[in-house]
């Protein structure tokens, strides 16, 4: 038997609104856009683009050493690799998670922009999410990035934490 939803988005809209303190009846146009973009998250589409899966997490930590030793011996990923200032660990499906210390080319950007963990949506073209997230006035932080495997961009999203969007080369 499929799943039903089982609180209409009028009640969850009202429920947002007494923890958010929200005062009037009509849902705010913000509240809608950060329905929309869930709506196009869920389905595996941003605005038409197709988005294939969540491949990457980076994280910016003060505890590099301790990070390190949290993801490799205690939860058992692979390293992938490890450079100074960065190391990448794998999970059994290839999807990875990446720690960066201070000094860290990437550090100061997330550090600065991301509330937490940010994670890489893979989508079919970068390109081409990039001018869709343009149009629907989603704004792009920093310049756009690549490595030898990877082209991605940086966005907040409507819930103000920082995002990417890649592509394989």
């Amino acid at each position: 038997m499929p799943l039903r939803r089982t609180m209409s988005w009028r009640r969850t809209s009202i429920a947002r609104r007494e923890v958010v303190g929200i005062e009037d009846e009509e849902e705010p146009q913000n509240i809608l856009t950060c329905r929309q973009a869930l709506t196009w998250f869920v389905r595996g589409h941003w605005a038409g683009v197709k988005v294939l899966n969540v491949r990457w997490v980076g994280v910016a930590t003060q505890n590099y050493q301790a990070m390190f030793e949290f993801l490799h011996g205690v939860l058992g990923l692979d390293l992938v690799f490890a450079e100074g200032t960065t190391a990448e660990f794998s999970t059994a499906e290839g999807d990875t998670i990446q720690i960066m210390a201070s000094g860290d080319r990437f550090f100061g950007l997330f550090s600065e922009y991301a509330g937490g963990p940010v994670p890489l949506f893979e989508v079919d073209d970068v390109h081409a999410a990039t001018e869709e997230l343009r149009r629907a006035g989603v704004e792009l932080v920093g310049p756009p990035g690549e490595d030898e495997n990877w082209q991605w961009i940086n966005l907040r999203a409507p819930d103000g934490n920082l995002y990417e969007l890649a592509s394989r080369r």
